[in-house]
């Protein structure tokens, strides 16, 4: 019996070692990942996304195609997309931008700056950074993923010390470790990230997959093409060419082929900071959401000296009036529909 007991206890003690030193070397591998995205203070790319939906994917249909303008300096940023009208077809261009104090977003076709102390959108960029992609492991619940997350250190080691190193894999000619960590953002509730960390890409994340409890896919992120920056004696990785695919009950309902040209990249610059404010040569109305202003600064029309405040009270009261109408049309329509049914 004691013979049982001691191999009993060493083999849980073995299971007990084997498993702390794999949540260590996960440790690890996390914060070699980690060092990329820290060496970054700014950046500038052009990208373009050739989106195929549903049975469309991989069938040779022409796919959706946007483009996106992205520079970041700190928390400071400005964004260019151009997309598809949804029912026309018609190529739409909107701006955004935060100058570090202010957030501006532009429609071209209206005409209208607005302007915000807060984003009005949840992806302040308007679209996803393609530099983030590689990253979505990192989602945390309730929060959307952005750039100050990938680069946030206490993120990387909090996530550290809830994951599973899976052992080595090779992946496309790349010698990988692979670690695992429950996903907490709300894009795949209740499943499992498998990440691939290039080790000869300098723990690049060249694939994350989101894999659910019954082992189907959720979707995944693959960094097929990259980029190695020097920055000051250091590597910066870029990824210049991924895929994103998602599944919803096995089958295929998106995927993205997200690409962004080489030479538009650049790396820790010093720009200009007048490039974060959104000029107004080409607007016609400026609309501040905290003000509760709305200023036509030309465009053809007189110049407005006094801005048209939208005080709550008469907010609510353009909402009465909408409400009323609403009521009136609907009684019109009513009646009529009776009239008609009683004749027939």
């Amino acid at each position: 019996m004691k013979k049982i007991g001691i191999v009993l206890l060493g083999a849980i003690l073995g299971v007990a070692f084997d498993t702390c030193y794999a949540d260590d070397q996960a440790s690890v591998v996390l914060k070699r990942a980690a060092l990329l995205p820290q060496r970054l203070t700014s950046y500038k790319l052009t990208e373009t996304t050739q989106r195929f939906v549903g049975s469309e994917a991989g069938a040779g249909r022409e796919p959706e195609i946007s483009s996106m303008v992205l520079v970041r300096s700190g928390r400071m940023f400005r964004c260019e997309v151009e997309f598809p009208d949804a029912n026309t077809g018609a190529r739409l261009r909107r701006k955004s931008a935060f100058n570090g104090e202010r957030h501006q977003y532009l429609e071209e076709a209206e005409k209208q700056l607005v302007l915000s102390n807060a984003s009005r959108f949840p992806n302040p960029t308007l679209r996803m950074d393609p530099w983030i992609l590689p990253y979505a492991f990192l989602l945390e619940q309730g929060h959307e993923l952005a750039w100050s997350t990938v680069r946030d250190a206490a993120i990387w080691e909090k996530k550290g010390r809830n994951c599973r190193y899976l052992g080595k894999e090779r992946l496309r000619n790349h010698e990988c470790e692979v670690v695992e960590m429950p996903a907490t953002g709300t894009l795949f509730p209740e499943a499992q990230w498998k990440i691939f960390f290039a080790t000869d890409v300098h723990y690049f994340p060249i694939r994350n997959e989101a894999v659910a409890r019954n082992g189907d896919l959720y979707g995944y992120v693959d960094v097929e093409e990259h980029k190695t920056i020097d920055c000051e004696g250091e590597p910066v990785v870029v990824p210049v060419k991924m895929t994103q695919t998602d599944y919803r009950d096995g089958a295929v309902l998106a995927r993205h082929i997200v690409t962004i040209e080489p030479s538009s990249i650049q790396v820790n610059v010093d720009f200009d900071q007048d490039l974060f404010t959104l000029p107004t040569s080409n607007v016609e109305w400026v609309h501040d959401v905290d003000k509760g202003t709305h200023l036509n600064v030309g465009g053809g029309m007189p110049l407005v000296e006094e801005s048209v405040k939208l005080s709550p009270t008469r907010v609510v009261a353009l909402l009465l009036t909408l409400v009323v109408f609403s009521i009136a049309g609907f009684v019109v329509v009513w009646k009529k529909w009776k009239t008609r049914k009683q004749h027939a």
